[in-house]
């Protein structure tokens, strides 16, 4: 690709259709004074270059930024008001169970495309030691955010009856 756009820059600059360092030679500038000004066009397209990829890694933040807060509150109205700790693993259960149920699904359909039992039999199986795993799961994370909260308010109850 980039030997097809200096192609077609020399090409354009033979033909007069657009001025560049070289031109300044046949004006009779001198080599030197062609030859700076091939560097100062080139460091403009590199700095033009580098500005344009700035740009563009600003932009993908942005983008990446704005995604992470949607998905966030996405998860806030499925699981209600939780820890970002606790968000972060919920939504990386759901999307490994959801992926997991994907592949199950799709096996299933072959499975059903070649009127295989066996497939089918391994699938059902799948589906029910997957629903298993993600429930097991996701009672671990709602349980240790809940024993959190009760040890943080048996050290206030202690706090209290101290005094």
């Amino acid at each position: 690709m980039r030997t097809i756009t200096k192609v077609l820059l020399v090409f354009a600059l033979i033909m007069g259709l657009i001025e560049g360092p070289v031109f300044a030679q046949k004006e009779g500038k001198g080599k030197s004074l062609a030859k700076k000004e091939a560097k100062q066009h080139m460091s403009k397209m590199k700095l033009d270059k580098k500005e344009k990829k700035e740009k563009k890694e600003k932009k993908m933040k942005r983008e990446k930024a704005v995604k992470k807060d949607k998905n966030k509150e996405m998860a806030m109205k499925k699981f209600g008001k939780k820890s970002d700790k606790q968000l972060s693993k919920m939504v990386r259960e759901q999307n490994k169970h959801q992926r997991r149920m994907a592949q199950i699904d799709r096996i299933e359909k072959m499975g059903n495309e070649k009127n295989d039992e066996k497939i089918l039999e391994k699938c059902q199986k799948l589906r029910k030691l997957e629903l298993q795993r993600y429930n097991r799961e996701m009672n671990k994370i709602k349980t240790a955010k809940e024993i959190k909260e009760d040890n943080k308010e048996k050290e206030n109850n202690d706090d209290e009856g101290g005094e």
